[in-house]
């Protein structure tokens, strides 16, 4: 879906600038509407951006459209300058700012070639879209992923895809769902520029990119992950042609734990660790297995003494480490773990009641940011 952004850029540079909330400059445009009288309330919809010119309204009316946009969740709006209005009021600006509202001046562009860009951008989304929905690649793309393809469709997946039937295929799916990704054009242009032997496809509402080589996965991650702050992407282990649905499986599992993490721009399924073990169960069943109700207790009631033995695991039971990333002093750390080992009945220098409560911990602290497994 086309956002603010996107259809700024698609503007000469001298047409516009930014003048309030340029935060929210992903906002999702649904429509671009020119604003004829200021009764706003009785029309405007969420995801509308507003062109106007503020003709014929004083600072109490203009303060009322502000709040109604962003009551309604308007995308934002366009001040056209002119002779009735040479530059937009501070007051109206800093209004702007406060409430969250993208406002943007324009000028030497008319409402007509705004509404046209945006049109034109709309159009190129549902062009893709429609290739990725429809094309032959993408039926046996996702017959590979489901592991439903013919021998028809796994040759078809070697000779015309670039898939190979050695172990060095990688499934990548966006972390981001697709009605969450901005300007699709010109994500999928960027992707088809450096890797024109990729495969995309869309997989469950998630923009998948398919490709054969670590040469190919090094290229996306330095060319397309790197240059794109807004996106984030997981990928699995490589694999077979004929194990693509394993891989997927991966990436989807992978994409579960990264969504319960602070988002990295790339999270490869090698990289999970013993976090892995996490995704060949259901949530419920992984409670019942690791969790103690001693240590589900500490988790909602003693949440410092949590985190504490959640530090201590994350930096390899180096204390000193652990206590510098919790900022406390190593001896408050050391007296809490024994305090630790005490509630659950647990000594930390066992090595196997320290890995499977340092499994639990991290099951804990991933379910608790939202990790679900059925």
């Amino acid at each position: 879906m086309v956002n603010v952004t996107d259809l700024l850029t698609d503007l000469p540079a001298t047409a516009y600038t930014w003048l309030a909330g340029q935060q929210y400059s992903n906002n999702q445009i649904q429509e671009v509407m020119v604003m004829a009288s200021p009764d706003v309330e009785n029309w405007v919809l969420k995801g509308e951006l507003i062109l106007t010119s503020l003709y014929g309204t004083d600072w109490a009316s203009r303060k009322a459209i502000v709040d109604e946009l962003v009551s309604h969740q308007a995308a934002g709006m366009l001040i056209k300058l002119n002779q009735f209005l040479e530059q937009v009021p501070t007051q109206l600006v800093r209004y702007c700012e406060q409430q969250g509202l993208p406002l943007i001046q324009i000028r030497h562009i008319t409402y007509r070639e705004i509404i046209q860009a945006f049109s034109q951008l709309q159009q190129q989304e549902l062009s893709v879209l429609g290739l990725l929905f429809n094309s032959r690649s993408t039926r046996v793309l996702k017959a590979l992923c489901n592991n439903i393809a013919t021998s028809e469709q796994i040759e078809f997946g070697q000779t015309q895809l670039g898939l190979s039937a050695r172990t060095e295929n990688y499934v990548l799916l966006a972390v981001e769902k697709l009605s969450q990704i901005g300007n699709l054009t010109a994500l999928v242009k960027a992707l088809q520029n450096v890797l024109p032997r990729a495969n995309l496809v869309i997989l469950e509402d998630c923009l998948a990119l398919v490709l054969a080589g670590i040469d190919q996965l090094a290229v996306f991650k330095r060319q397309v992950v790197e240059p794109l702050a807004n996106l984030h992407f997981v990928g699995s282990a490589p694999v077979s042609l004929v194990n693509l649905n394993l891989a997927y499986e991966q990436a989807l599992g992978t994409r579960k734990i990264a969504l319960a993490r602070p988002l990295q721009a790339f999270t490869s399924y090698e990289d999970l660790g013993i976090e892995k073990l996490f995704l060949t169960a259901g949530t419920t069943a992984l409670s019942a297995c690791l969790v103690t109700p001693a240590l589900n207790q500490m988790y909602d009631q003693e949440p410092e003494l949590f985190e504490s033995l959640l530090a201590y695991f994350r930096h390899n039971q180096n204390i000193t480490r652990a206590a510098d990333a919790i900022f406390i002093h190593p001896k408050t750390l050391r007296y809490r773990l024994n305090k630790i080992e005490a509630a659950l009945g647990v000594e930390l220098a066992n090595g196997e009641q320290a890995l499977e409560l340092n499994m639990a911990v991290h099951f804990l602290d991933l379910k608790g940011h939202g990790f679900e497994l059925n």
